[in-house]
Order: structure tokens, then sequence, then C-alpha cells
């Protein structure tokens, strides 16, 4: 509690902050040549390959578990994979191979 001083002194506190209400100034790294204008360097963020993943997945549309139930349901029961959803699967298929080939 001794680096507490009154708000009426004109000493900084013992670790070098200001005075209570009186501002903080940033500490400059580099002169502009322009009197009391600091050089800006370029700020920059790393992202990490896991933020990079979070990220994508955040923005995927919600999973709708009524429709993953009944995709389920019908797997096991084999009636999912009727002729009419092999022959659109087949024509999908065939339509991307013709745009990459």
């Amino acid at each position: 509690m001794s680096e507490i001083l009154p708000s009426t002194s004109n000493r900084a506190s013992l670790n070098g902050t200001a005075r209570v209400g009186e501002a903080a100034r940033p500490a400059r790294a580099a002169e502009s040549g322009v009197a009391g204008e600091p050089t800006r360097s370029g700020d920059q963020v790393e992202l990490s390959e896991q933020s990079r993943l979070l990220s994508q997945l955040r923005a995927l549309p919600e999973v709708r578990a009524d429709v993953v139930a009944r995709a389920r349901e019908a797997i096991a029961t084999d009636a999912y994979f009727t002729d009419e959803r092999i022959d659109g699967a087949i024509d999908e298929l065939s339509r991307d191979l013709d745009l990459v080939g």
C-alpha cells in the first residue's frame, strides 16, 4: 500500500506510473521527424491453425438434428440407398467430372 499517493502529489508512484488523474503517455518507439508525431509501424496479427479451423466451423450452418436422425434411420433400415438416390448421385458425379475434365 505504500505505492498509493494522494492525487495532489506532484510525484509519480514508486513503480513509475502516472499520478492519479493524470493520463499516461504511450512510449514512442521512434520519432517520425514531425514534432510530436510517433512513427507508426504496421500491426500484425498471427492466427493459429486452430483459430482458422474454429472460424471455419463457426461459419458452417447449424446441424439440423431432425434431418440427421431421419437419414440415420433410413440408412439403418436399408431405405436410404434407393435406385432413385443412386441415379441422382451418379448424375451429380458425372456433372462434377465434366467440370473438372
